[in-house]
């Protein structure tokens, strides 16, 4: 950031009509604090004044200065000095020798933002509130003219940066703490409004941002997961929230009940009814289990606990936090996903767990899964391999155990073509409520596509240790 920044974005002016038939047209070319403005004038008798003022971010124009007594009449390439930030317009007045006046104004411009710093949020998950530190990188320790910063913080102004923010003695690079207090949530810091000898910055030139923080009480090891499940997805990136609309989700996880036995809680969690009045990108669209399994030996379930995975692939906690919380110590763990009917999946390498909630993104494929194929692309998004309609963690289409079966004899054997709606069952592999062997939406296909439409006697199997 000791580097002057040259923002070469050529920006037109507007021109005006004035007194006299005169009128001037006006490009900048700010070059962060002294810029290039180029007058062209039309019409009116030299010598000319040429008044120039910025209209800064704090939305109010400068005061004008005059930088120009021009004689000729060519008004063109003429430097003036002016600091520009980033929401800076720039107006310019002609004045001619008979007194006739034209202005123009340059329409705003957009600096590109400089990220040379960090913005640190310690939190004290038992009261939820924060304390912020702003690292500056490479200016030095101290860097200079620190008292006449301006910044924002979560887009308020403050006009001074000290008092506020109090030097942390012997930090190099310099270390910064807010002498008050914050609430929990992410919070942004920049400083728009610095313009040193030395420095010279464009626009917001430090921003930092922390990360989401938690709620009061979430001590222990918290996780943002995204995910998709194949069933609820046949096309697009927003699953279906088909069991939530026709009211079949249940209010207590229904994992119990199938036979999974969780790890470090009781059994029975239950949610409150207005979770399932959500709509739009964030309704509910399951139930699932998120676990944390040993980094020596991923095939121990160290904690486990039951979640809900929403439309847009966030998976919240039961009391609506958009992380998971587990009352574990942090460290290094192995992160799984599991479904009722659908193929678990969990990461390759240990992820580093905190209070701070981490986020892994099962919906990309640059996130890496253990083993082979774990996941089943549906366009850019990858998801839960759905069809495991038995729970025990293969998709079969024929043989001994598939999953084919299940689904017939719900329906009725002689009477293939019967639905059963209604249902919050594992035999509905597409999610929408109803068990179907045959017609368009049937619970059938899925099963087949994933074992390999050609190859009806593979078996598809759950990635897990």
């Amino acid at each position: 950031m000791k580097t002057l920044l040259a923002l070469m974005l050529i920006v037109a002016g507007t021109s005006n009509m004035a007194q006299c038939g005169m009128s001037t047209t006006i490009t900048a070319n700010p070059i962060c604090g002294n810029g290039t403005i180029t007058v062209i004038t039309n019409g009116g008798i030299g010598p000319y004044t040429i008044a120039v003022e910025a209209h800064q971010y704090q939305s109010v124009w400068s005061s004008a200065a005059t930088y120009l007594f021009d004689v000729d009449g060519l008004l063109v390439n003429h430097s003036f000095g002016m600091y520009l930030d980033r929401h800076d317009q720039v107006r310019v007045t002609v004045t001619d020798w008979n007194g006739c006046i034209a202005t123009s104004t340059a329409a705003p411009w957009q600096p590109t933002y400089q990220q040379s710093a960090l913005l640190s949020q310690y939190l004290d998950c038992a009261t939820g509130l924060s304390t912020l530190e702003f690292t500056a990188l490479d200016m030095g320790s101290p860097p200079p003219d620190v008292s006449s910063w301006q910044y924002t913080l979560d887009g308020s102004p403050y006009p001074l940066f000290l008092p506020d923010w109090s030097l942390v003695p012997g930090s190099s690079p310099a270390r910064y703490r807010y002498n008050n207090g914050v609430g929990p949530g992410p919070h942004t810091m920049a400083t728009p409004g610095h313009n040193s000898p030395t420095y010279y910055y464009c626009g917001v030139y430090l921003q930092a941002s922390t990360s989401q923080t938690v709620s009061q009480g979430d001590c222990g090891s918290n996780i943002a997961l995204r995910a998709a499940l194949q069933g609820a997805l046949p096309a697009g990136t927003l699953m279906s929230d088909s069991l939530r609309t026709h009211g079949l989700i249940p209010l207590a996880e229904p994992y119990s009940s199938l036979g999974y036995s969780y790890a470090g809680i009781s059994p029975g969690a239950s949610i409150a009814p207005s979770l399932l009045t959500v709509t739009g990108n964030n309704a509910i669209v399951d139930w699932v289990i998120v676990e944390l399994r040993n980094s020596a030996a991923p095939a121990q379930v160290m904690f486990s606990r039951p979640a809900l995975l929403q439309r847009d692939g966030d998976v919240m906690d039961l009391d609506g936090d958009g992380y998971v919380n587990f009352p574990s110590a942090g460290g290094n763990y192995f992160v799984a996903l599991r479904h009722r009917n659908h193929l678990g999946v969990m990461t390759s390498t240990v992820r580093l767990l905190g209070v701070i909630p981490l986020t892994v993104e099962f919906r990309n494929a640059s996130t890496s899964c253990y083993g082979t194929s774990a996941r089943a692309a549906v366009g850019s998004v990858q998801c839960l391999w759905a069809g495991d309609a038995t729970g025990n963690g293969a998709i079969k289409y024929t043989g001994s155990a598939n999953d084919r079966d299940p689904i017939i004899l719900a329906v009725g054997g002689s009477t293939p073509n019967n639905t059963v709606p209604n249902v919050y069952d594992r035999r509905d592999t597409n999610l929408d409520g109803v068990i179907k062997y045959t017609g368009t939406a049937n619970d059938r296909d899925i099963i087949l596509t994933n074992v390999g439409s050609t190859t009806p006697n593979n078996t598809r199997t759950q990635q897990l240790p």
